[in-house]
C-alpha cells in the first residue's frame, strides 16, 4: 500500500510537470536521551552505561517537509568508549548478501532502532505530495572507534518504508573522545536521503522526522578487569550531563539540539 501510494504520487508528478513556489523551511528539533545508571565512574574506574537517545524533527511553515539533514555530530559529555576491546562487524559482511548480519560474531551487536521519513518529490516541501514510513537500524560495533548502523526494510513491522534497491545499507560513524566529551559524526548515505524507486526518475528527498537509538550497557573482561563499551568517566558539579546533536543540513546550515541528563 505505501509503495503504492509512493509510486503514485511520483507518477502523478511525473505526468503533470508541476511547478512549486519556492518556500523557506526551517527545521525545528526536540531531543530526548537517557544515560544508565545515573551514577557516575571516574577516569581510573569508570562505570559502564546505556544510552538511549531520540529526537523529533517538524517543520517550519507547519505542513512541509523538513530540509534533509546530511551529516550529525552527536556528543556526549563525560564518556569514552572501548571498541577494541569488543567483537566487531564490518560493512562488507553486513552488506554481502551471501553473509549478512546473521554472520556477524556474536557479541558485535550493541545496539537497536529506528526512524521515520517523509519521503516525497524533491520539487516539493508540501505534506500532500508524501508518505511518511518506517527504516529499521540495527547497530555493531566497528571497531577501531567506529560503530556501523545497519540500516534495512523490515517487512514485519508496521508501516515500514517501500522496498527499494537502496536498502539495505550502512551508515560508519566515527567516534573522537574530546574536551566536550565523546563525538559520535556520521554522514547519512546519498542513496538514504534521496532513495530511489525502480522504474521512475523523479528526484526524491527523505528526511527523518523521528528517531530513536538504543544502545544497553555492555562489558566484557580484558586482563582480569571489566570493561565496558561505553563508559561514564565523569559528572558535572551540577550533576547534569549535556548531550547534543549537531545537525548539518544539504543547504549548508546547521542547528544544534541540545538536553541535560542527570548523573551523580
Amino acid at each position: 500500500m505505501r509503495r503504492s501510494l509512493l509510486i503514485a504520487v511520483i507518477a502523478a508528478l511525473g505526468i503533470t510537470g508541476a511547478a512549486y513556489a519556492a518556500s523557506k523551511v526551517t527545521n525545528h528539533y526536540v531531543l530526548k536521551a537517557k544515560v544508565t545508571p545515573i551514577k557516575s565512574g571516574t577516569k581510573q574506574h569508570p562505570t559502564p552505561i546505556g544510552t538511549q537517545i531520540s529526537y523529533t524533527v517538524s517543520a517550519v511553515p507547519t505542513g512541509d517537509r523538513p530540509n534533509v539533514v546530511k551529516s550529525e555530530d552527536v556528543t556526549i559529555q563525560g564518556v569514552q568508549a572501548n571498541t577494541n576491546d569488543f567483537k566487531g562487524c564490518d560493512t562488507s559482511r553486513l552488506i554481502n548478501p551471501s553473509e549478512g548480519p546473521s554472520t556477524c560474531p556474536k557479541g558485535s551487536q550493541i545496539g537497536t532502532g529506528y526512524f521515520m521519513a517523509e519521503i516525497g518529490p524533491s520539487s516539493s516541501q508540501s505534506s500532500k505530495t508524501e508518505v511518511t514510513c518506517r527504516v529499521d537500524l540495527t547497530v555493531f560495533n566497528g571497531t577501531n572507534h567506529k560503530i556501523i548502523y545497519y540500516i534495512y526494510r523490515n517487512a514485519a513491522n508496521k508501516n515500514e518504508c517501500p522496498a527499494t534497491p537502496d536498502l539495505p545499507t550502512t551508515m560508519v560513524a566515527s567516534l573522537k573522545e574530546t574536551n566536550a566529551g565523546l563525538v559520535q559524526s556520521f554522514t547519512i548515505p546519498e542513496h538514504v536521503r534521496h532513495p530511489t524507486v525502480a522504474g521512475s526518475n523523479v528526484a526524491l528527498d527523505s528526511a527523518a522526522v523521528s528517531t530513536v537509538v538504543q544502545i544497553p550497557a555492555a562489558t566484557t573482561t580484558v586482563k582480569n578487569h571489566k570493561v565496558g563499551l561505553v563508559e561514564s568517566i565523569s559528572c558535572p558539579t551540577n550533576h547534569q550531563r549535556h548531550i547534543a546533536i549537531t545537525f548539518k543540513l544539504e543547504n549548508g546550515t546547521s542547528e544544534t539540539a541540545t538536553r541535560l541528563v542527570p548523573c551523580s
